[in-house]
């Protein structure tokens, strides 16, 4: 299962960054001072260890998809696509 997922740093984005680098390796794409990507294509990082093992990051998102502006509407096909139990939130960076 291929994704993408960001990893949002605290206050010590530099510290942080490398953190990241030294765990994940050269994978990670850094997209602002405070928030890097990584691609996993064999789905097999686990965010929940990631997190704890992680000091300086303070989220780790996936991906779903992007959309162009923001609206019920919009978020309503990635919403639908779920069985049972439904938590996601909304960030903007």
């Amino acid at each position: 299962m291929k994704r993408e997922l960001l990893f949002v740093f605290g206050r010590t984005h530099d510290l942080s960054y490398h953190e990241l680098t030294a765990v994940i390796g050269s994978s990670v794409t850094r997209v602002t001072a405070e928030i890097a990507s990584i691609e996993d294509p064999q789905g097999k990082l686990d965010p929940k260890a990631l997190i704890t093992t992680l000091g300086g990051t303070v989220k780790i998102a996936q991906i779903l998809g992007s959309i162009p502006a923001l609206s019920a509407e919009a978020l309503t096909p990635f919403i639908e696509e779920r069985v049972g139990k439904v938590v996601f939130g909304v960030s903007v960076y």
